[in-house]
């Protein structure tokens, strides 16, 4: 039953995502088409809760590309506290939108995606103090995991400190904000 219901939603979140994509940039439709064909939403949707959020920060870019600033600021929030990679989507319509003249835009996104996240988040922790960071804290005490190229360590035989795989993660994170600013 919750099988099948789990398949049921992710259907539903990758059909949002293939539409939100197509509407958000019409100049550009095979976008979509590869959100909907590709393999890697087939092997990896019924084992990862991805789909919400990837659905969630494809409804915050389309209401970023039809200047519904707030709308794309709540749902920048509700990504980032689904998955926490909706960071970079933002850091990424950061960087464009100053590129582009349009700081002043990123405001009220940035204010009610902090807002979402953090009244979450507060509420969260208001209910299980201990399980409101649970997800960070166990991210920063776990292995290289499948799909990580720090796993081959571990495949091998020879697994790499926590430490060390954490602190590349995190490298390979502001390395690709620096070459980004770049």
């Amino acid at each position: 039953f919750f099988f099948g219901l789990w398949a049921m939603l992710i259907a539903i979140f990758i059909a949002l995502t293939v539409w939100w994509t197509a509407a958000a940039v019409r100049r550009a439709p095979a976008r979509a088409a590869q959100v909907a064909l590709s393999p890697v939403v087939a092997l990896v949707a019924v084992i990862a809760p991805d789909a919400l959020g990837v659905a969630l920060a494809s409804a915050a870019l389309y209401a970023w590309s039809r200047s519904r600033l707030v709308w794309s600021g709540v749902l920048f929030g509700l990504a980032i506290s689904a998955r926490t990679y909706p960071v970079v989507l933002l850091l990424a319509v950061a960087l464009v939108a100053v590129r582009a003249g349009r700081a002043r835009a990123l405001v009220p996104v940035v204010g009610w995606a902090l807002a979402v996240v953090a009244a979450l988040a507060g509420l969260l922790a208001w209910h299980n103090p201990q399980g409101a960071m649970r997800s960070y804290a166990a991210w920063l005490d776990s292995s290289a995991g499948f799909g990580s190229p720090w796993v081959m360590g571990q495949l091998s035989g020879s697994p790499w400190p926590t430490w060390l795989v954490t602190a590349l993660a995190v490298s390979g994170w502001v390395l690709a904000i620096l070459v980004g600013i770049w």
